[in-house]
């Protein structure tokens, strides 16, 4: 579940993993984004990648491309270890709207990459914290999620900077798009509250919520 400079956690990102889950803060995003930008997202992703959660489960998130022994696991989340990976996300949401806030500043065909990742990533991280998949199963669908989404925000990245299409009409299709790619983001992390208050009731687990308002781009974490 890394997303370390890409994709960080892929919790994925569950990638970028919680993924529950890249090469720097994110891939398209190093590429458009202000350096002051840039900063702020890489150090929201350190110092989640050095949390105690994090360090609760050294081994299990993977980051790059996994071993042959991670690949291999056959083991399922144990109850610790999936409190963990609640702590997890919850700190990686935080960085997430981040990320998704500065690209929004930039054109919503990266907006729509990057939330297409996430949810992947979150949608790999529904299945180890419900049972389904194993932490071999989730370290391989969460590298190929954050690989993806990583080729998807550089492609972005590159429309972008060359300024292909920026009539309204595109800029309006993008959005659209974007909606969508978002929309499946937040189900998914629905899914991942759900299981966390079944879990521990007195939890309190956190989403953000992004959608566009006319042109703009408006995020809240709650």
């Amino acid at each position: 579940m890394p997303e370390t400079k890409t994709l960080l956690a892929m919790i994925v990102a569950a990638t970028t993993a919680v993924c529950a889950t890249g090469a720097s803060a994110e891939t398209g995003l190093t590429k458009v984004a202000g350096a002051d930008d840039r900063k702020v997202s890489e150090a929201c992703f350190n110092k989640v990648s050095h949390s105690a959660s994090a360090g609760a489960l050294d081994g299990r998130l993977v980051t790059g491309q996994p071993t042959a022994a991670q690949q291999t696991n056959a083991s399922k989340a144990t109850p610790a270890e999936i409190a963990n990976l609640h702590v997890y996300h919850r700190d990686l949401t935080t960085c997430r709207q981040i990320t998704l806030q500065t690209a929004g500043r930039q054109d919503p065909l990266l907006v729509g990459a990057m939330a297409e990742g996430y949810a992947r990533q979150d949608a790999v991280l529904v299945g180890l914290v419900e049972g389904r998949l194993t932490w071999g199963e989730f370290a391989r669908d969460g590298y190929a999620a954050e690989t993806d989404s990583a080729a998807q925000q550089a492609s972005a990245a590159v429309v972008i900077g060359l300024g292909l299409d920026r009539s309204d009409t595109a800029q309006l299709a993008r959005r659209e798009q974007a909606a969508v790619s978002l929309a499946a983001w937040t189900q998914n992390q629905q899914a991942i509250f759900m299981q966390q208050q079944m879990v521990n009731g007195l939890s309190q687990p956190r989403m953000t919520n992004c959608r566009y308002i006319g042109t703009q781009l408006s995020c809240s974490t709650f």
